[in-house]
Parts: structure tokens; C-alpha cells; sequence
């Protein structure tokens, strides 16, 4: 089979995506990693999607062979992606609750870091 200009493209897309499900499922792993990839993803496939606007052709092997693999390692990475979101927007409420407490009862710096309450009315 003669390779096309689009297959080293198409082999760095299917090794992304397969990087970025290795660090969405590592739960070490930090999200800034993630954008790195995802931002290199997005590259890689900018570039297909002009090499494709432009008259190149996307064989069914091609397709097959690399195309596909990506497509259900996303179905794959997209629910702990929404998993890792609920659980991260979770924590950020929960953050803004215990702020607004902190506010409401000790104002700002009314309180010793330690824990220790000191009566003010006297």
C-alpha cells in the first residue's frame, strides 16, 4: 500500500489520543497536561482537515487503521472527562460555600489561622 501524505498525520492523531486517554485515566496525572495534548491534537488535526479541503483523499484502510481507533478512544475519554468536570465544579461549590460561611460569620481576618474564637463583644 502506497502511503499518502495524510497517513503520518493520521498515525501522530491515533498516538495523541492515545497519550491523552493514558492521562486522563492516571488520576496523578494534572489537567495541564491534558491541554498540552489536546492542544497538539487539535493541531495535528487542523492540518488533516485542510490536507482534506484541498483534495487529499482518506482511503478506507487509512480510516480503518487509524481514524477509527481515535474515534472509540474518545468515546472512551469523554465520560471520565465529564466525571473529572462534575467532581472539579463540585469541589469549586463547595470552596465558594465555605467562603461565603467565612465571610458571613468572621469577616475578613477576624479569625486566628489556629481555630481559636476570640469574643468580641467585650
Amino acid at each position: 500500500m502506497m502511503e499518502t501524505a495524510l497517513e503520518p498525520l493520521l498515525e501522530r492523531l491515533l498516538a495523541l489520543t492515545l497519550d491523552l486517554e493514558k492521562c486522563v485515566n492516571d488520576p496523578q496525572e494534572e489537567p495541564e497536561e491534558w491541554v498540552k495534548i489536546f492542544e497538539e491534537r487539535q493541531g495535528v488535526m487542523d492540518s488533516i482537515s485542510s490536507m482534506l479541503a484541498n483534495g487529499e483523499v482518506l482511503s478506507e484502510p487509512l480510516k480503518h487503521k487509524y481514524v477509527e481507533k481515535a474515534y472509540h478512544c474518545d468515546q472512551k475519554i469523554l465520560p471520565v472527562l465529564n466525571r473529572r468536570k462534575e467532581e472539579l465544579a463540585a469541589k469549586i461549590g463547595q470552596l465558594n460555600r465555605r467562603k461565603t460561611a467565612n465571610l458571613q460569620y468572621h469577616g475578613y481576618g477576624n479569625f486566628a489561622s489556629y481555630g481559636a474564637f476570640f469574643d468580641q463583644k467585650n
